[in-house]
């Protein structure tokens, strides 16, 4: 099983874009795929999501795409990924990795929401 991070340095940059071309090319040629977004500014309502379950992984087959977890709180001295969030997010990983050839994942940008750098994205790749 393969997974690959998308992220980018700000929003509307093209990610979900890339991803659902990527699913497709990839699903056309045979690869049994997954997508998994671990964070949301609007988890359970979020458009990227519906758009990927709803028309590029219609009927597929593949494993449900796991629910997202909010947007951590930037807080001084606090890491972004507790413990626990990490462990929902292995958990899910691996919910779905066996049911996948390749799983896409849709990090958070670069900058926080508040237009901030932070680490998350790659402490999610850690």
């Amino acid at each position: 099983m393969g997974v690959l991070l998308v992220s980018a340095h700000r929003s509307g940059t093209g990610k979900t874009s890339l991803i659902a071309a990527l699913l497709t090319q990839m699903a056309a040629n045979g690869q049994r795929v997954a997508y998994y977004k671990p964070f949301s500014a609007s988890p359970g309502n979020d458009a990227d999501v519906s758009f990927i379950t709803e028309t590029i992984l219609a009927g597929s087959g593949g494993p449900p795409v796991p629910d997202s977890l909010p947007l951590p709180q930037v807080s001084s001295g606090n890491p972004l990924i507790t413990e626990s969030r990490a462990q929902s997010i292995r958990q899910s990983l691996s919910e779905i990795q066996s049911a996948a050839d390749v799983i896409l994942v849709e990090v958070p940008d670069s900058l926080s929401p508040t237009g901030d750098a932070w680490s998350l994205p790659s402490d999610l790749a850690d």
